[in-house]
């Protein structure tokens, strides 16, 4: 980055001069009061960055001659060079040692201190004014700080590690003003703070303010603050803090809003001009003000609106914060920044006065560990932390004290270890310094023993049989318990099976498939590597049998027309201690399927048999799995209740016009026979008050192709409202209108929704209690009442995209209106640049009354041509995008009845082609008062529109536009300098920057500077 320094004043203070006389190897030093003997002038006690400091003179009498000394300068980061003059080039404290006959005679020093704008660098695009006042308001010391000259393209850093770790949501993490150049204008519309991980580019969250008037707002008196972490979706919260919604789902599209503004413009004076951000370390939230009122903008770690895809802060705890801006108008924009990570930017210079932070890396441990007589003892590496100063330096020693007399002495260290050899206490010292002198210590201290406590185990469980292919679950590492040893115990486990391999657990649990001894390791080892184990024996025992290790899982109905999977079996034989694998023979209906796991159910069929049975390597079969399962004709979706399967003789359905209606007298329960898509669900349900004389009536979705992860959803349901649970959750209010709620789930996200698509709970958790990862690609649903005290009814009017009834006065007419339910299999991107290869990925269909048919897609280009014909999206197709402008990528479904399902995304393809810039000019050097000829410039791009600015950085920092130009149509921008439209004077001394920038629409940018050098 390019560094701007605004000019500093100098802040002299005499050095008080005290007579003295020194003699050192035959030299008399007099004070300079004394002849010409000892200072020829005094040092500043304080400088500034940027600032060249003269060395004084000093001079010593030597046999009756006065001699000078020789001036090393020793740096804060500890340079030493000799010299007369030093540039000052960073903050902390500048040593000068006067040396004759290499003894140093004297010593002066000086601070040099931090100027506010020194914290900052910037891009070509801005420059550093150095301390302001905000213009509007020039009375008001609390909108005073760093200005910042911003131009398109700017980019300003915070030039220090922030401690991301300490924050709370009552401290100022980021306060700044925008200063338009004229009050009632917008100079840009956004605001992006960017805060990036100091040690993982890849972790970053990113707060976008905007301005009431983006997009045509007319919101002049208002700012929107929004914000996103590692790819979520941009979030913000409403502002009075009662209703959690996220603002992508009301009617301002920006964020959290407060009364603000980017054109100093007031509303009866309730507008803060500034604006001010608070980061909760703890809750991972920023939060703002409005009116004085704290208002949550985003809370990066709320599961209920980002789902699993949280942030948990940066690993490292520090970030570095950058500042860029959006839809900027040429002639550019102003920030004040007023503070920065609870550092006021308001005064020039900010003395540091705060001693370094020491943090020793003790590994797994909670404290030094004790020592072993005669060992080698290694010194704990460590950090000094600092925020002014990046490099700290750090020594180390090491004290020994004696047992008998505590006497305290130093002990040898060698490359960083040293030896214990005697008993007593040993401290590690660590001294940090900064480069103002500032100086933390830390001591980590140990006994060193004469042997170390035996490693013994006190909690371990005892050997125990079971049963071939029965889960074994074992003890954790952390139900162990074990003692002794030298510092923390690690406690590992390994389990090995009768052949002596290792086998493989999840979880802490295993499967054994060999008969025999199975052994199970736990090993506790000491911070010196000395371990002892204890080992827990595991018989698996069998008898002659063949175990299925999974079952067959269909739907309790079947329905006529259908096509259905049987899912794949697996078998054991064991047979006189042997383990063998079985074959599978899948038979329906007394026929076997050859090849195929497969079937359609005919419309004649009432039942139908679903044998798997299991055969010997000889083919003959050893057991069999077997399942009856009802048919049912759904009459293409007109009698919705065939699709339901009692449980029992508790529950009734009926079908009506507008729902189908779930009627119980006791706890009973039904299941949806139709298997329904795995990445979504949604329920709609109507009720009266009157119909409800139950506890709770539970939604359960289940993976249609395990069986083994299900979800459940508790709804309580009363005069007061409704309440829903998740797994292991707590009830949460669930909005109602007029007697009808409606819930969807993502199950991705596992983010649970309202009626409105706004966040109401999530799903940490399944059934089991397992951590909950998403279904398979499909899934069933069934419903529960509990508690049931009277004849109750529920009318389920939606499921999924199909809305439940016969919605005709003649029963059964109409049946399944809606198409199937497309899963694209990918995020197709929305914007791509020219020539790109580009995926169009894959998709799935489901519907809930009939089958869906694979679904198709086709690609058509912006000129019309079809680029992939209607084909099945079954995989993955790669395209290349040689057209600017919309692709359509189009999917198509269709289920068994015929209904068709569109689904489309428009793909833009912009010109990411940069222009080509031609420009007559060359590095040059000029005398004072010589005029510049502006270059001729030749700027060229595909799109057909080019513009071309050119800038011009003066000595000063200073930045000026000098032309903006659309295909070569120049309009000029006066400024005082330039003799013409075409030429500028070269008014001081120094180094100008000649920027030439040329743009399309699309923001592609080729720029080149030259230099001018004026003497």
């Amino acid at each position: 980055m390019k560094k701007f320094n605004k000019p500093f004043l100098k802040k002299l203070a005499l050095l008080a001069v005290v007579a003295c006389t020194c003699t050192v190897a035959g030299v008399s030093v007099a004070a300079s009061g004394e002849g010409k003997a000892g200072l020829s002038s005094p040092l500043a006690e304080t400088v500034n960055i940027g600032d060249v400091v003269q060395v004084p003179d000093y001079y010593v009498e030597l046999d009756g001659k006065l001699v000078k000394a020789t001036a090393n300068i020793l740096t804060p980061d500890g340079t030493v060079f000799a010299g007369s003059r030093f540039t000052v080039n960073k903050g902390g404290r500048y040593v000068v040692e006067y040396v004759v006959n290499n003894t140093v005679v004297h010593t002066e020093d000086c601070l040099a201190v931090m100027g506010a704008a020194d914290m900052f660098s910037v891009n070509a695009l801005a420059n550093v004014e150095g301390i302001m006042e905000y213009p509007y308001l020039p009375e008001n010391e609390a909108f005073k700080g760093v200005g910042v000259n911003v131009y398109p393209g700017a980019v300003v850093s915070f030039d220090r590690d922030i401690n991301m770790t300490d924050f709370s949501k009552n401290e100022v993490f980021f306060e700044a003003t925008v200063s338009p150049k004229v009050q009632g204008e917008t100079d840009f519309q956004q605001m992006i703070l960017t805060l990036t991980d100091s040690e993982d580019s890849a972790s970053y969250f990113r707060i976008t303010i905007t301005d009431g008037h983006a997009d045509g707002g007319t919101a002049k008196h208002v700012v929107f603050i929004n914000g996103a972490a590692n790819g979520q979706t941009a979030g913000g919260y409403n502002y009075d803090d009662t209703t959690r919604a996220p603002y992508w789902q009301e009617k301002n599209i920006y964020g959290t809003s407060i009364l603000s503004s980017f054109r100093a413009e007031t509303r009866n004076g309730e507008s803060d001009y500034s604006i001010k951000l608070y980061y909760d370390s703890t809750e991972k939230a920023i939060y703002t003000t409005r009116s004085g009122v704290k208002s949550l903008v985003v809370d990066f770690d709320d599961p209920v609106i980002f789902g699993g895809n949280v942030w948990d802060g940066f690993d490292s705890g520090k970030a570095n914060l950058k500042v860029s801006f959006t839809n900027m108008n040429t002639k550019g924009g102003q920030v004040i920044f007023n503070q920065i990570a609870g550092i006021s930017l308001r005064e020039e210079n900010i003395v540091d006065s705060v001693a370094p932070e020491i943090k020793v890396d003790l590994g797994e441990e909670t404290k030094a560990p004790n020592a072993l007589l005669g060992t080698q003892y290694k010194i704990f590496p460590c950090i000094a932390e600092d925020f002014f100063d990046a490099n700290v330096t750090i020594s180390t020693s090491v004290l020994y004290e004696d047992v008998f007399n505590g006497m305290v002495s130093d002990v040898l260290v060698q490359n960083g270890t040293f030896v214990t050899d005697k008993l007593g206490k040993y401290t590690i010292r660590y001294v940090a310094t900064d480069y103002s002198g500032n100086q933390s210590i830390k001591e980590v201290s140990f006994e060193c023993i004469a042997e170390a406590e035996e490693i013994t185990f006190t909690k371990i469980p005892s050997d125990f049989s079971v049963e071939i292919f029965d889960c074994v679950r074992i003890p954790s590492v952390n139900e162990i318990r074990a003692f002794g040893g030298n510092g923390k115990l690690n406690i590992s486990v390994k389990t090995f099976a009768p052949n002596g391999q290792e086998v493989e657990m999840t979880d802490f649990a295993f499967i054994p498939q060999q008969l025999g001894i199975y052994k199970v390791v736990y090993t506790a080892t000491d911070h010196y590597g000395v371990s002892a184990s204890s080992t827990v024996r595991v018989e698996v025992l069998a008898e002659d049998k063949t175990l299925f290790m999974n079952d067959i899982v269909l739907p309790k109905l079947l329905i006529t027309g259908f096509t259905y999977t049987i899912p794949a079996i697996e078998a054991k034989n064991c047979y006189q201690g042997v383990v063998s694998d079985c074959g599978i023979e899948y038979v329906v209906n007394g026929k076997t399927l050859d090849g195929t796991r497969t079937f359609q159910v005919k419309d004649t069929d009432t039942q139908v048999e679903v044998v798997c049975r299991a055969l010997t390597e000889s083919g003959v079969e050893c057991d069999r799995l077997s399942k009856e399962i009802t048919v049912v004709d759904g009459q293409q979706g007109k009698d919705q209740t065939a699709y339901f399967y009692n449980n029992d003789d508790n529950m009734n359905i009926i079908e009506t016009m507008t729902s189908v209606d779930l009627i119980v007298t006791a706890d009973s329960s039904a299941e949806f026979a139709n298997k329904l898509r795995g990445s979504g669900f949604a329920l709609g349900v109507n009720y009266l008050a009157e119909d409800v004389r139950f506890n709770t009536f539970n939604v359960t979705l289940t993976d249609a192709q395990t069986g083994k992860i299900s979800v459940t959803f508790a709804f309580e349901i009363s005069s007061n409202g409704v309440k829903i649970t998740a797994p292991f959750g707590q009830p949460t209010t669930f909005p109602v209108a007029n007697g009808y709620f409606k819930m969807g789930f993502d199950c991705e996200s596992a983010i649970v929704s309202d009626a409105n698509g706004l966040p109401v709970t999530f799903v940490e958790k399944d059934d089991a209690g397992n951590d909950f990862a998403g279904f398979g690609d499909s899934l069933y649903v069934s419903f529960s009442f509990k508690g049931v005290r009277n004849e109750s009814k529920l009318s389920l009017s939606l499921l999924n995209n199909q809305s439940l009834g016969f919605r005709s006065e003649i029963e059964g007419e109409i049946g399944d209106f809606k198409g199937p339910e497309i899963k694209i299999l990918g995020d197709l991107p929305v914007k791509v640049g020219l020539n790109s290869e580009i995926t169009v990925y894959a998709a799935e269909a489901f519907d809930v009354l009939n089958q869906a048919l694979a679904p198709t897609v086709e690609v058509q280009s912006p000129s019309g041509e079809v680029v992939v014909k209607e084909v099945v999206a079954d995989k993955d197709i790669k395209i290349k995008v040689t057209e600017v402008g919309s692709y359509r990528v189009i999917y198509y479904a269709y289920d068994s009845q015929g209904q068709r399902t569109r689904m489309g995304q428009l793909i833009n393809v912009l010109d990411a082609t940069a222009p080509s810039l031609d420009v007559n000019f060359s590095n040059v050097t000029k005398s004072v008062g010589d005029t510049i000829t502006l270059p001729s410039v030749t700027a060229k791009d595909t799109s057909g529109t080019v513009y071309c600015d050119i800038f011009i950085t003066l000595p000063n920092s200073d930045i000026k536009m000098l032309s903006h130009s659309e295909n070569g149509i120049v309009t000029s921008y006066p400024a005082s300098f330039k003799v013409s439209d075409t030429e500028i004077k070269l008014e001081t001394k120094g180094r100008y920057v000649l920027t030439i920038m040329a743009y399309d629409d699309n923001y592609n940018l080729t720029m080149k500077t030259f230099t001018i050098t004026v003497k």
